[in-house]
């Protein structure tokens, strides 16, 4: 009898045995570009490195918002005690002028 061959499993096995050793030497290239020391591969690794890995500031946005709201927090607290300083003078001021 004739086998029912399906044409989905004769190239499954080549096909992930082509894939595996693709990744292992992209991997392998990878690891040695990684353990060049020189400042032409540094740059390269830079290089590398700022185009694959994401623009982080979305992410920092919060956390410069929160920073930011302290800030002016403290900025409000300084001039509310510069505030009541220059009232209480005032009120020196006030009484020092009625005193005389």
């Amino acid at each position: 009898m004739a086998r029912d061959r399906q044409t989905d499993e004769d190239y499954v096995g080549p096909i992930r045995r082509l894939l595996i050793g693709v990744l292992l030497l992209v991997l392998a290239g990878t690891f040695i570009v990684w353990r060049i020391d020189s400042p032409r591969v540094e740059r390269f690794r830079a290089a590398v490195i700022d185009r694959v890995v994401p623009n982080m500031d979305w992410a920092l946005a919060p956390v410069t918002g929160i920073i930011n709201l302290v800030a002016d927090f403290q900025s409000y607290q300084g001039l509310a005690q510069q505030n009541a300083d220059l009232r209480r003078e005032l009120q020196q001021m006030k009484a020092w002028k009625e005193a005389m």
